[in-house]
């Protein structure tokens, strides 16, 4: 953000967050990776979830976000 103007991708990523879409998979405009941005505030009456392959860092962090548990970390 320049002088409080947002950059396109804000105001994209602002668009698509208010459209209730859960997430959008993009490459990174620096390494051309790809990249996931998750909407965690969509989870709510969705189906959708975000859930580890792998086991979690810490007892602390629950491998799964659903929409029972997304207010957790919104």
């Amino acid at each position: 953000m320049i002088y409080d103007v947002p950059a396109a991708c804000q105001i994209f990523g602002s668009i698509v967050a208010d459209a209730a879409i859960e997430g959008i998979l993009y490459n990174s405009g620096l390494t051309q990776k790809r990249c996931l941005a998750i909407f965690l505030q969509n989870f709510h009456n969705s189906s959708s979830y975000v859930e580890l392959d792998d086991s979690a860092p810490s007892s602390d962090v629950p491998r799964r976000v659903d929409s029972s548990n997304f207010g957790d970390f919104v």
